[in-house]
């Protein structure tokens, strides 16, 4: 006859309260510690879209921006910054320094703005 834990729980029996470790690593006598449902979080904007788009319409009012501009917009500025730290880190590491210096950055700055020119 099965016990009350067993009909509601699939046939586990409940996990003692102390972990026990046996040879194999594993904490409990059936699966292991207890899993627990994590809730998804939605990541949060750094800037909202409305305040994106306005900044662009601000400083190109003429232009038409089509639906997703302002995403393709904050995200080439994330993968600039992205490459100015790494060319940062490696010029900071080129002068033996381990903390990024602005020097460093103004230099990493002119080398990708350079090379973006074409």
């Amino acid at each position: 006859m099965l016990g009350r834990w067993e009909v509601r729980h699939g046939g586990c029996a409940p996990a003692p309260r102390r972990r026990i470790r046996t040879a194999a690593g594993s904490a409990g006598p059936c699966h292991g510690s207890r899993s627990r449902r994590k809730k998804r979080r939605r990541m949060r904007r750094t800037a909202p879209r409305g305040t994106l788009r306005k900044i662009i319409k601000k400083h190109k009012p003429h232009l038409r921006l089509a639906a997703n501009t302002d995403l393709l917009v904050h995200l080439s500025f994330l993968l600039f910054l992205h490459r100015l730290a790494e060319e940062a880190r490696t010029n900071a590491f080129e002068n033996k320094s381990k903390v990024i210096k602005p020097e460093h950055t103004i230099a990493a700055a002119k080398v990708i703005l350079k090379k973006s020119r074409g």
